[in-house]
């Protein structure tokens, strides 16, 4: 198990979330914890277990990425651009394999751990298998900030383990489903699902899919790539060839 101060590599983080896994969790868990999940039915995180929780979460979704559905629904559609909606993160190829598995069993312990219906002896049995369960998420997180300076921003520097494990959580989340940069601190940072910016998304959503045939799933899009894809969508972008110029000369970097 990795420790804070610990020079660690990726099979470390590997390693890490496998000893989790094979704690004793299942003699602390004796009730019933329930959840609702993406379709609406009622299921059981302890007969689930985070292996189950895990392969339920990956399956629930159709568009396996709907970053890279957008984008591909852009070049079906004829749009023109050099500009990509989804993100390649830097990171190993075994990890960009493994990630969302991780992640997503990861997750099971965070959906335990905040569930109202958790007992309180059975939190206190628990902590020490919740505590490694941040810690490697937030080790997951490190590693991936450390190896993509471009898509780092200044929340990483304020995000606290423990107290923003959802936060770490859904960070992941985007790098895995390769959401783009902007587009998840978006989410992580002054997101809710509810309220005026909510509200925003919707209806911008709606308008992309009455006006173009464009849908843009279950993003949340920064305001910054709400307005390129309404520019990509009304063709008030940049040229596309004067695209292809500032590309060439960004990669000649």
């Amino acid at each position: 198990m990795i420790h804070t101060g610990d020079l660690f590599y990726p099979k470390d983080l590997y390693q890490s979330v496998y000893e989790i896994l094979c704690t004793d969790w299942r003699s602390f868990l004796k009730k019933p914890l329930y959840i609702d999940t993406n379709k609406h039915e009622l299921q059981n995180l302890v007969e689930l277990g985070p292996v189950k929780y895990s392969a339920m979460i990956i399956s629930d979704y159709d568009t396996k990425s709907s970053a890279h559905y957008l984008d591909k629904q852009l070049k079906d559609a004829g749009y023109k651009t050099t500009y990509s909606f989804a993100h390649k993160y830097h990171m190993p190829n075994e990890m960009r394999a493994r990630i969302l598995s991780d992640v997503s069993k990861l997750d099971w312990f965070y959906q335990v751990c905040r569930h109202p219906a958790l007992g309180k002896k059975e939190y206190t049995q628990m902590i020490p298998i919740f505590q490694d369960a941040v810690s490697v998420s937030y080790f997951y997180s490190q590693f991936l900030w450390a190896n993509n300076p471009d898509a780092k921003f200044d929340y990483q520097t304020r995000l606290k383990p423990w107290l923003d494990w959802d936060r770490i959580l859904n960070y992941l989340y985007g790098v895995a489903y390769e959401f783009h940069p902007k587009d998840v601190y978006k989410h992580i940072t002054d997101w809710r699902s509810h309220g005026k910016q909510y509200q925003e998304q919707l209806k911008f959503q709606k308008w992309c899919r009455d006006n173009y045939g464009i849908d843009t799933g279950c993003l949340v899009l920064s305001d910054d790539n709400m307005e390129k894809l309404r520019k990509i969508l009304t063709k008030t972008d940049t040229p596309y060839p004067i695209q292809l110029v500032q590309k060439f000369f960004t990669l000649s970097k």
